[in-house]
């Protein structure tokens, strides 16, 4: 992203003719305060794009299909997988198809607390760093960054428009940034104001810093939300992960023992 476009420039030289001083702090507000403005319309806009009440009222989601891990330019074989969320920190995750092989991995934050039961060899709670993975991923998802984490207290909002933003599609970008200082820019079709990419920083285990990008295509309007139905995971440039969605709904009434440690099926 083009973090310097025409809005930095003249807000640079709006600093130097008005000298030091209130004078200073007065522009350089105004300028958050209208960047902030532009960065809520863009996520409104978004909002009512992907389905406004209905996207709004989504508070869990069931879908299944294929997942593909990528690496080194090959790619696994699909594996099949099953995926419950209950918004926004609940998580079950299933793949596999034979019942002694399948792998379960159940995150839940109420209780702060992870399983993972990984074929034969049984289940075992997930290692503190573990669920706080899955904490940042719960900060990092487009679902919960749409809906809910715009508004938390705290988060800084920043605008850069289709000036500011390169691409083969022609977007414009908001970045949210926490009171813990973790960040996440997600870019908008200047068309159809649908979310295309999610982009964040993130660790790997060795400890380096790693960017991650999300995209979003193959969209579908399900029970009054667009869906993307194919998303792909790129990690510093490099494709990662593709899942493509066969089947997915909304609202199903999840029932809370599905968050519950899971258990090796006879």
């Amino acid at each position: 992203m083009k973090r310097w476009g025409r809005q930095a420039i003249a807000m640079l030289l709006a600093l130097a003719a008005s000298g030091p001083g209130l004078a200073q702090e007065g522009v350089r507000t105004k300028a958050q305060a209208e960047g902030e403005k532009q960065a809520r319309a863009a996520i409104e806009q978004s909002i009512q794009a992907l389905g406004g009440k209905a996207f709004l009222e989504v508070r869990d989601i069931k879908s299944n299909g294929r997942y593909y891990r990528f690496r080194k330019g090959a790619n696994s074989v699909g594996v099949v997988y099953q995926d419950y969320t209950r918004l926004p920190n609940k998580s079950r995750y299933e793949e596999g198809t034979k019942k002694k092989d399948k792998e379960v991995t159940v995150y839940n934050l109420d209780l702060n607390k992870g399983w993972l039961l990984e074929g034969r060899k049984g289940v075992r709670e997930a290692k503190p760093e573990e669920v706080d993975q899955f904490r940042r991923t719960v900060k990092h998802a487009v679902e919960n960054v749409l809906r809910t984490r715009f508004n938390e207290p705290g988060v800084k909002l920043f605008y850069y428009g289709p000036n500011e933003v390169s691409g083969k599609v022609r977007s414009e970008a908001v970045e949210l940034l926490d009171t813990e200082n973790d960040a996440v820019i997600v870019y908008f079709d200047a068309r159809t104001r649908l979310p295309i990419k999610l982009e964040y920083t993130e660790v790997s285990t060795d400890g380096r810093k790693q960017k991650v990008e999300e995209e979003y295509t193959n969209w579908h309007n399900i029970q009054g939300v667009q869906t993307p139905l194919r998303v792909d995971i790129l990690v510093d440039g490099e494709l990662a992960n593709q899942r493509f969605v066969e089947k997915l709904s909304y609202n199903n009434g999840l029932p809370d023992t599905l968050f519950d440690k899971p258990q090796p099926e006879k």
